[in-house]
């Protein structure tokens, strides 16, 4: 199986289907998410495809697999990544944004002595970075995710859940590391 089909399904269990809680902040100001595609985020996907606007709720599991790998997927080069780091980043980039991702990355990299850019693209010197760090780094990277999630305003309200699936996105991560 591809590993981002694999990825895409435990990434799901944690996004679940259509809500439209105007308190989370993931809801593109107080709109609708399902299976963690918001409302903006699927009119872009419909025009790009010559498509009528319509609901998120409406939303296929074909468009939706077809989002997440153009969107949050590729930008991160999931498939360059090592184990463990590529289903980490993939968590994180659909949660937070691939450009936080990748800069989290770099700056940890950096941390150990890269010389990176920290420019929120994933490049060759990027991925080769991440190869390089110490099985010990994906946890800091880790930290540094949840670390940004506490100082979120939505914390006291989301922040139970979002503790949860960080530390089971540390979990699954650790146990594809080689």
């Amino acid at each position: 199986m591809d590993k981002f089909l694999k990825y895409l399904e435990y990434v799901l269990v944690h996004e679940g289907g259509y809500q439209a809680d105007k308190r989370d902040p993931g809801n593109a100001n107080g709109g609708a998410t399902n299976f963690g595609v918001t409302q903006a985020v699927y009119n872009e996907y419909l025009a790009s495809s010559g498509k009528k606007p319509q609901s998120v709720a409406a939303i296929t599991r074909r468009e939706v697999e077809a989002i997440y790998r153009v969107k949050y997927w590729l930008r991160i080069k999931g498939d360059e990544l090592p184990l463990g780091w590529d289903y980490a980043a993939f968590d994180l980039a659909v949660n937070s944004g691939t450009i936080r991702a990748i800069k989290f990355m770099q700056e940890l990299a950096n941390r150990h002595g890269a010389g990176l850019e920290e420019d929120g693209v994933m490049g060759a010197k990027t991925v080769a970075a991440i190869r390089a760090l110490p099985r010990e780094a994906l946890d800091k990277y880790i930290d540094m995710r949840l670390n940004f999630m506490r100082d979120l305003k939505a914390w006291d309200t989301f922040g139970k859940g979002w503790t949860s699936r960080v530390e089971g996105v540390r979990s699954k991560a650790k146990s594809l590391l080689k």
